[in-house]
């Protein structure tokens, strides 16, 4: 009997392992199938809070130190070849320091790091400079210990305008403003939330040099 359940056991093992396999390689080919390498870069930038949304302790800043990974969505249907859009899935690790203002000549210092996936629109026009809308998220963890906010694990939620800036034929400048919220989902408490108005500029290697057609 001892060496049936052994059997099982080992043919589970098997079979996960297999499905696992087989689900990583669909999901790679799937990825090299509809994606393209579009950019790779740094961003950096500044955040800080408002009077109504800084936190009791004083004004919350950071600064932020980003590297930006981006591949786009391929077109695989000619029929829409002309519409002057591109759908960008996003990848951004960070380690951001952060200074919480508590007078005028003392701040303390804190540390926020994590990642952040997302999607990024981009709306072409027949000119160097386009709009993109950002929305991303992930998990990261800071350092902070404030009364608002408990230290340690926390979700970076943000939602973003801005513009890509054609500099040459293989590099791009990005700028952009962007809300945050971190916050944790009730993990730990307390889970009030901290919220910064952001602003990010990247220099971004271009590996995508076909801009899809403007549609007027």
């Amino acid at each position: 009997m001892k060496r049936i359940y052994f059997f099982c056991f080992q043919l589970t093992l098997f079979t996960f392992a297999f499905v696992l396999n087989l689900s990583l390689a669909n999901a790679q080919n799937f990825f090299t199938k509809n994606f393209q390498k579009s950019h790779i870069g740094v961003v950096t930038g500044f955040g800080y809070g408002t009077e109504r949304i800084e936190v009791e302790e004083g004004l919350y800043t950071l600064m932020y130190a980003k590297a930006h990974f981006a591949y786009e969505l391929k077109n695989n249907n000619p029929a829409k070849k002309s519409i002057p859009l591109s759908v960008r899935f996003i990848l951004e690790p960070q380690i951001n320091p952060v200074l919480i203002h508590t007078s005028p000549e003392v701040a303390i210092f804190n540390w926020e790091t994590g990642i952040n996936l997302g999607v990024q629109l981009g709306f072409f026009t027949d000119r160097k400079l386009y709009p993109i809308l950002v929305i991303s998220a992930g998990p990261h963890y800071y350092s902070a210990k404030v009364a608002r906010q408990a230290p340690g694990f926390v979700f970076s939620d943000n939602m973003g305008l801005g513009g890509m800036y054609k500099a040459s034929e293989n590099i791009d400048l990005m700028f952009m403003f962007h809300i945050r919220h971190l916050s944790n989902a009730q993990i730990m408490l307390p889970n009030h939330g901290i919220n910064t108005y952001n602003f990010v500029f990247g220099v971004l290697k271009n590996f995508s040099n076909s801009n899809p057609k403007p549609a007027f």
